[in-house]
Parts: structure tokens; sequence; C-alpha cells
């Protein structure tokens, strides 16, 4: 379902955006709220990262595009974008590639695979810009 989203809102509409940006948000941050006992015991990230790495993956464009600042955009959009910021983008990568290394807590391969690319992805996005 993250998928269809993720591809939905970059190609037609930016309506699941704030949907795409809560889920970053919660993974990534591990500061900003308070994990339930699955997070801990190894099962979280295997369960929650696939959310957030799918919609880097898919519309990480859009998100790169939100740290240039809500000076352009549309009235609907310009609260969402002041959240967004170029420290934020890089918390997530750097969470990303911590949970790639296995740093961040228990992760089957697939969960740290997932990370990799998710952090490829914005390495790549960054580097285009320049």
């Amino acid at each position: 379902m993250n998928a269809f989203l993720a591809y939905f809102t970059k190609s037609h509409n930016k309506i699941w955006w704030r949907y795409g940006f809560d889920i970053l948000r919660d993974v990534l941050e591990p500061d900003d709220f308070e994990r339930p006992d699955i997070w801990c015991d190894g099962v979280g990230l295997d369960v929650f990262l696939p959310s957030a790495a799918v919609w880097m993956l898919v519309s990480g464009d859009l998100v790169w595009d939100a740290t240039k600042g809500p000076e352009e955009a549309e009235a609907k959009d310009r609260m969402l974008l002041e959240e967004m910021s170029l420290q934020r983008w890089e918390i997530w990568k750097t969470e990303f590639q911590q949970i790639a290394n296995g740093e961040t807590g228990p992760a089957n391969e697939k969960t740290r695979q997932l990370a990799r690319d998710a952090a490829i992805r914005m390495e790549m996005i960054e580097s285009q810009e320049g």
C-alpha cells in the first residue's frame, strides 16, 4: 500500500505527502516519539522500516525538493514543507545508513538491504543536484 501511495503522490498529486512524511519521521527519528516494545526486541525495524524505505525509494525526489524551503510552494503544501529541512534529510539518511550497517538494532538482511537502497537513493538524488 505504501508503494502505491508513494507512486500516486509522485505522479498525480501530493495529497498523501503528509502520510509519507509522517512515516519517514516516525521511523527515522527515534527521539521524537516513544517506540513500542516491539521496536526494541528486533521486530520493529523489520515491521516499520520497509514503509519508510519505499517512500524514499519512490518519492525521494519530492522529499529532496521539500528541503529547499516553502517559498515557492502552494499554500496547502507550505506548512508541511516548513517541517522539512536539509538537516532532517541528513538525519534520515544517517539513520538509513546505520540500520543498513546494523548499528541501530537487530534487523534481518532484507530490512538492512532496504535501508541500504534508501540511503543510496538519497545519495543519488543529492548528486543529481550538483
